[in-house]
């Protein structure tokens, strides 16, 4: 009974209160109310490293609503160093998302990055306007992971016109994520505007423009001039996929 009565309570806030960390503030303190003991855990928790050496809360405690609310309002409060903020991030469910302009006004990269994961999760209009704005990020880091992210969900027209845009981003790794989610969507008229990065300086992007253009036109792909050249690529792993699209 108590837990729906929260959940009444955080949708009552959520709708009225017009700033977001003053309705994070208030979820958080009436989950705090109700489960004192879980949000003095929250407050004190630890990440631990996983094998890939990144922190992260080991505990399936965290997907009440209750919890979800005090992780938020932690994260938020920002008295936590990088690597546990991160962590919180991604402890988060993705039922509301961080609106971009909280996100922005983070200095360190690696927790924007974090936030932004959200748009996995939460998918839909408001997700894709985020990552619109997250592909404008000073980072390369952000931008790059606003890219990878995008081919999760449906692409809006602003969305997919700004990932057209940033086949030209001045960081490989933009290129190169931005061709591959245009490259999942499958759509035709991207053909010719990844094209060009088939004679990208970096192998990465060249594999990955490659790879976009077989998924949107096999047949196309197979009939252009430059697979001849792909095919004595100097990075093998791309040299072997144009072989393959040749035979």
């Amino acid at each position: 009974m108590m837990r729906f009565v929260l959940g009444t309570l955080f949708l009552s806030v959520n709708a009225f209160a017009g700033d977001f960390t003053s309705s994070a503030t208030e979820n958080a303190l009436i989950a705090a109310q109700s489960e004192p003991e879980l949000a003095d855990w929250i407050q004190t928790m630890i990440p631990v490293r996983n094998r890939a050496g990144l922190f992260y809360f080991p505990t399936k405690n965290l997907v009440q609503p209750e919890a979800q609310a005090l992780v938020l309002e932690r994260l938020l409060r920002a008295e936590d160093d990088s690597a546990v903020r991160v962590a919180l991030a991604y402890a988060l469910d993705g039922s509301q998302l961080i609106p971009w302009e909280k996100i922005a006004a983070e200095s360190d990269a690696k927790v924007r990055v974090a936030m932004i994961h959200l748009t996995k999760i939460h998918k839909g209009p408001d997700s894709s306007a985020l990552l619109v704005n997250a592909l404008q990020d000073s980072s390369t880091e952000v931008r790059a992971e606003a890219a990878r992210l995008a081919g999760y969900l449906p692409l809006s027209p602003e969305l997919a016109t700004t990932l057209k845009a940033h086949l030209s981003d001045s960081a490989p790794d933009v290129r190169a994520l931005s061709a591959r989610t245009l490259g999942w969507k499958a759509d035709p008229e991207t053909f010719e505007a990844i094209r060009p990065l088939l004679n990208d300086p970096e192998a990465v992007v060249r594999n990955r423009a490659l790879q976009a253009l077989a998924n949107i036109d096999p047949v196309k792909t197979k009939a252009m001039p430059e697979l001849a050249k792909l095919q004595d690529d100097s990075h093998v792993p791309l040299a072997k996929r144009a072989q393959r699209l040749a035979e």
